[in-house]
């Protein structure tokens, strides 16, 4: 299966190519666009939950545990970089709104041209907020990911 963060990959039998996009999908994930929110609600969701327990070292500079988490969470959910950046910039919301921290004090990150670097940067930024927004909140970081998407109707997308 050809994926947009990993080159390399092989299409396994269980997959379909969309008729809507041309790409190779799993067999069992539906290809209707109305499954958008879907798509980057769960992306988003794992993307929380994987990003609040990288290590710095893991985040940056050239190492691939951030690309290949990424692109596994891609996979896993069936969101396309549309999708997941929208599901991330949700995600920014909700975490900024759970913290407390002043929205309009918080740079907001920049996305647009190529979606791959644009899902990268973002990731690294939210991986950064979720610690800045945890010691504004004084609770851990893995509580403040939980209170953020713990909820379904707290991780509205709808507000973007």
């Amino acid at each position: 299966m050809l994926h947009p963060l990993v080159k390399l990959a092989r299409v396994h039998s269980g997959s379909t190519r969309s008729t809507t996009t041309g790409r190779w999908v799993p067999a069992d994930r539906s290809t209707d666009p109305g499954r958008l929110v879907d798509r980057s609600f769960e992306f988003s969701w794992l993307a929380a939950r994987g990003l609040v327990r990288l290590p710095l070292d893991d985040v940056g500079g050239d190492a691939l545990s951030l690309p290949l988490c990424l692109s596994l969470w891609l996979r896993r959910s069936g969101a396309d970089l549309a999708g997941a950046l929208h599901g991330l910039l949700g995600l920014r919301s909700t975490l900024l709104e759970v913290s407390g921290l002043d929205a309009a004090s918080e740079p907001v990150p920049l996305t647009g041209g190529d979606e791959r670097r644009s899902l990268l940067n973002l990731s690294i930024y939210l991986h950064h907020l979720i610690g800045r927004a945890a010691a504004a909140a004084g609770i851990d970081p893995v509580d403040l990911v939980d209170s953020a998407v713990g909820r379904p109707d707290r991780l509205s997308l709808a507000r973007l």
